[in-house]
This record gives structure tokens, sequence and C-alpha cells, in this order.
């Protein structure tokens, strides 16, 4: 007999038995899965995907410049070196070691591309960060010598290195040069390397602020130094009041509080001769991220136990329909030893059958998991050997072993 032959006739008598089949194994390991990954990487999901660890133990808060229209018109007039000292005032913030000052921008630049021949200019995503906030997310590259060396960034020159974003990694390569239109200044952009897949910071309250279509382009780290240097007292006036609208980041392991971090900055405010600048949304980034995590940890045992729930109903409906399934399959057994069948074929053709519906069902669940959690393309194969889903292969197995058992038992005693 054709065994081939012989399995297509049993589904085709056992078809919706056949699909429900997997669909219920397909269920289950989906479910036992999820369930897994909620309860193992719980914790971790929140430190990973929140910053918890990058912000634990700190408090950020979040510092504009508020001089705006008439009011800075009238304030210049008084001041005619308001460039210098606003430029001063970013400087010693930068510089200060009991907190972290972190400017950043996310715009739109118009630039030429590498690959473009005719030298067209487009608008392009760009990322303007400085060396505090760079470091302090430690914010990685593909390749560890493919980094800004934040003392050489000179406005200056005509030429800035930058960063591209993982989604440019095939288009461009390190070397390549855009022209832009930089702070009213023409400037080449220099790819020195690529952003690690996937990279992400907190911006304008996005716990996932994606930077892989970003150009990465580095705040000057000395605005003093670009005055004496000769450039436009208009373009560094327009980069300070950019760069003063920042991140301050501060540790309470250090004593520090934000009546503290307020007369602090005060002081150096005072000292230079500008104090118009405020303090917004004290502090936004940590009361949201402490009711979020409280949330999921209330919510964590309510969700788990209604998973456990919903596999051990799933179970029960699988041992019921098997149990239809197998007997049906069973009476066809019965049928190919009265026709003369050997045994041993009637053992190979359950196992034939019963292996069926359950290499579907995981291939099935594989590839759900796999759209739903956005896991990263692998093989098949390569997913079957090396699976961190190893328990829907210990379920199958198991599943398999008793069901073929169950039939053995039936057949002998015919």
């Amino acid at each position: 007999m054709n065994y081939l032959r012989e399995i297509r006739i049993l589904i085709t008598k056992n078809v919706l038995l056949f699909i429900l089949h997997i669909a219920l194994v397909g269920a289950l390991l989906f479910l036992v899965n999820t369930t897994i990954h909620f309860v193992r990487a719980h914790d971790d999901s929140i430190r990973e995907v929140m910053f918890y660890e990058v912000f634990e133990g700190k408090e950020l808060y979040t510092m504009a410049d508020n001089l705006f229209g008439y009011e800075h018109l009238a304030f210049s007039a008084e001041n005619p070196d308001i460039t210098e000292m606003l430029a001063s005032f970013y400087d010693t913030l930068h510089q200060q070691e009991s907190f972290l000052f972190m400017s950043r921008m996310s715009t739109s630049i118009s630039a030429s591309t590498p690959i473009d021949i005719e030298q067209r200019r487009q608008r392009m995503n760009a990322f303007y960060m400085n060396e505090n906030l760079f470091y302090f997310y430690d914010i990685q590259t593909q390749h560890e010598d493919q980094k800004i060396f934040w003392q050489d960034v000179d406005y200056s020159s005509g030429r800035i290195p930058i960063l591209l974003g993982n989604n440019f990694a095939e288009t461009y390569a390190v070397g390549d040069i855009f022209l832009a239109e930089n702070f009213f200044l023409e400037q080449e952009l220099e790819v020195v390397g690529f952003l690690a897949g996937s990279t992400t910071i907190y911006y304008e309250h996005n716990y996932e602020y994606s930077l892989d279509d970003y150009l990465i382009i580095p705040f000057p780290p000395n605005l003093l130094e670009l005055l004496e240097l000769g450039v436009d007292e208009g373009v560094v006036s327009t980069l300070v009041h950019v760069m003063l609208a920042a991140d301050i980041i501060v540790d309470r392991t250090g004593g520090y509080s934000i009546n503290g971090l307020i007369e602090m900055i005060g002081t150096i405010a005072r000292r230079i001769g500008y104090e118009h600048y405020i303090f917004l949304g004290v502090p936004v980034r940590i009361s949201q991220l402490a009711s979020m995590v409280s949330l999921i940890y209330r919510t964590q045992t309510v969700i788990t136990l209604m998973l456990i729930l919903a596999i051990a109903l799933t179970a029960l409906v699988l041992i019921y329909l098997a149990k239809i399934y197998f007997e049906r399959s069973v009476r066809t057994y019965l049928a190919y030893l009265h026709c003369g069948a050997e045994q041993k074929f009637i053992l190979r053709l359950s196992a034939f059958d019963l292996a069926m519906p359950l290499v579907l069902s995981f291939i099935v669940s594989f590839y759900f998991l796999q759209s739903i959690y956005r896991i990263e393309w692998v093989p098949l194969w390569l997913y079957f050997i090396f699976a961190h889903h190893y328990v829907s292969i210990i379920i199958l197995i198991f599943f398999f072993f008793i069901s073929y058992y169950y039939v053995k038992r039936k057949v002998i005693n015919l």
C-alpha cells in the first residue's frame, strides 16, 4: 500500500477534524509561548523598552529658552553682546558635572545625497544632539571604530562628521558626503558610521523615539569657540537658542532635587546675566514611567492567570477533539486489517497520520508568532533547531508519543 495515498484518504474523510486539530494545537502553542514570554520577559522588557535602567536613580527635567519676539529684540538692544552671553551660558551648562545638559532637536534639512549625480536637494530627517546625550543613552554604532570624535566637530571648517540611522546602511557607505544647508551654513556632512539597528531614545514624551531613519548631526561642542573662529554671529545665535532647549538629568543619589537644580542653574544664569529660561513638565519623564511600571505590575498576575486559563480550556477542547479523531482513525485502521494489511503498516500509517497535523500546526504557530511579535525573520529549519520557543517542540513531541501510544494500544488489541 502507498502511505501518501492512504494519508490523503484519511485526511479527506476527516478534513474538518484535521483542520480543527491543526488550529487548536497551533493556538495551544501560541498561548504557551505568549505566557512564557510575558512571565519571563516582564521585568526585562520594561527595562529595555522604557529605558528603566538608564533612568534608574535619576530624574529628567526639560529646560527651554523663553525670550521671544519683542522681548528678545528689547533684550538684544540692551545687551549687544547677547550672543556671547548665551554662548557662555550654554557652554557653562554643558560642562557641568553636577548634572547632564542634553541638547537635542529633530528636524529636516535640505541636502543632496552622494548617490544623486545631479546633486538635487531633498528634505531629509535630521536629529541633532550634543555629546552628553549621545553617551547618556549609550548609543551604539555598527562597528566600534564608527564614532564621532566630538572634539573634532568644527562648524567653521565646512565639513562635519555625521552618523546615519541603520536603515541607510544598504544605501550609503562610510566616507559618503552629503551637501547640506546646516544652520544657514553650506556644509559637507561626512558619513563616519551607522547606528546599530533599532536605536531609540526618549524624546518628546515618546519612550521609543527611533533614530533608524535619521541623519545624526552633532551640535558644536563649544559655542564661544565658534565666535572666536569667526562664524557668523547670527548662526551662533540660532544655534544657541536651539541648544538651550534641552533635557537635564539629575542623579538623585547625589542629593540633588528640583529646588537644588533650579538654584544651581539660577546661580550660573545670574553670574552670566541671562535668566530668560523656564523648566517644563517637572518631572515629566519619571512620573510617566512610574505610572506605566505600576500599571504593568498590578495587572501582571491577572494577565498571567487569564493566559493559563486559556491554555487549560484549549487543552481540554483539544483532548476531546483528538479523542474523536483517533477513534475514527482506529476504525479506519480496523478496516485495513480486515483487508489484509500488516500491523507494521498500520502503525507506520498512524505515525504519519499523527505527525502531519502537529508539524503543520508548528509551522502555523511559528509564522503567527513571527508576525505578531515582529520577530526578525529566520529560516524555519534554523528556528526548529535553535528555537528559543523550545517549549513548542517539547509539547509536540510529548503530544505525538502520547497519541501514538494510545493508537498503538488500540491497534494491537484489535
